[in-house]
């Protein structure tokens, strides 16, 4: 049985990568400081760490479990275009990522498969955006997953450590909390439920690429033995706007909003938010014998059924 490590296992996406390895026989092992992930959401099987990966202590943990495959989706996601931000940004993503590929290192690790993002790419004129397409993240949390892929790949290709970079669109699905950007679905769900209006920033017409969980986990574990050295978007390439995603949140509640449009609010759009991203999947499915298998809106439909069973 192989071993395999997730830093950030008990977030959204680690959690439920978590679940589908445990189920395919591999032993799991996590690693998460629970700011943000929850210790519920660790699934009983997996062997769990309470460490920060900007603690030099991790690499210990690392090397203790020795495993063969790290999936590194530990991050901070703060989009926020500020001093404050940048200095974190730079402590958690790149100094946490260093000490994982320290630990790498150090208890050779066969393969390292890193989380990235759509952010990399910043404004792009090109749509669907291939991972050919010139970067220029406009955000600290861009800038930070690009400067990491870089670090990433020139640390594996020196010590002999195979490594594969997922970028992942707008994900979605179960166990997200309502945070951020990328959190406008259990947003949408949790102001809609408890009869709040949302805010949509600009003027709601943002294109998103968004992704069920369950097909960015599929994406992921098949990395493990494909896609060596390479970069790969993990995307449906479909778009949607901010606004048509609210009116099917509504719609998929079954309920009924006043005559006329669903109720939001509108703000100025944030500084560093992109206008519209669409990545383009070609690629992942070539390489990763990989195709996204839930719909948009069967996705929502699903994420609201998990919704409605939590406490919240």
């Amino acid at each position: 049985m192989d071993k395999v490590l997730i830093t950030g296992g008990a977030g959204f996406i680690g959690s439920n990568l978590a679940t589908v390895l445990l189920n395919l026989g591999y032993e799991v092992v996590i690693i998460d400081n629970l700011s943000t992930g929850r210790r519920e959401n660790v699934p009983p099987k997996a062997k769990f760490y309470e460490v920060d990966i900007v603690n030099p202590l991790v690499n210990g943990v690392v090397f203790k479990e020795k495993p063969k495959v790290i999936f590194h989706l530990a991050a901070l996601t703060d989009t926020t275009i500020s001093e404050d931000s940048i200095r974190k940004d730079i402590k958690v993503n790149l100094i946490g990522t260093l000490n994982i590929l320290r630990g790498a290192r150090a208890a050779n690790v066969e393969k390292f498969i890193f989380t990235s993002t759509a952010a990399v790419y910043g404004n792009s004129s090109s749509l669907p955006i291939k991972e050919t397409a010139k970067t220029c993240p406009i955000s600290p949390y861009g800038i930070g997953k690009l400067t990491c892929e870089n670090y990433i790949r020139i640390f594996c290709e020196a010590e002999g450590i195979k490594y594969t970079i997922l970028r992942y669109s707008n994900v979605y699905g179960p166990r997200q909390y309502p945070k951020g950007e990328s959190g406008a679905i259990p947003i949408f769900i949790q102001k809609v439920l408890k009869g709040e209006t949302p805010t949509l920033f600009g003027n709601g017409k943002q294109i998103r690429d968004y992704i069920y969980v369950d097909d960015v986990v599929s994406a992921t574990q098949k990395a493990i033995a494909r896609a060596d050295a390479k970069i790969l978007n993990v995307s449906t390439s479909i778009g949607t706007s901010t606004e048509k995603l609210y009116k099917m949140v509504v719609q998929k509640l079954c309920l009924n909003p006043p005559k006329g449009e669903p109720r939001q609010r509108f703000k100025q759009s944030r500084p560093g938010e992109i206008k519209k991203s669409i990545l383009a999947n070609s690629l992942a499915k070539r390489q990763l014998g990989w195709q996204p298998k839930i719909d948009l809106s069967t996705g929502i439909e699903k994420t609201i059924e998990w919704w409605r069973e939590q406490k919240w």
